[in-house]
């Protein structure tokens, strides 16, 4: 009765485990897809300032 009760409960932290893990892996590949926006945004203003200093110095 005892294994069945460590059994069950290890199989219930296995599962806990592999939850978490599955958690962290969703926020790994949020993480990477926001860094990713952020850095299309960075080159995208520096662009934008970039071009927007030129206009300055052509007026």
């Amino acid at each position: 009765m005892k294994d069945q009760v460590e059994n069950g409960m290890n199989d219930f932290h296995e599962q806990e485990l592999r939850n978490i893990a599955e958690e962290l892996n969703r926020f790994k590949a949020e993480k990477h897809f926001l860094v990713k926006k952020i850095n299309k945004l960075e080159v995208k203003n520096k662009q934008f300032l970039s071009d927007f200093l030129k206009k300055l110095d052509v007026e």
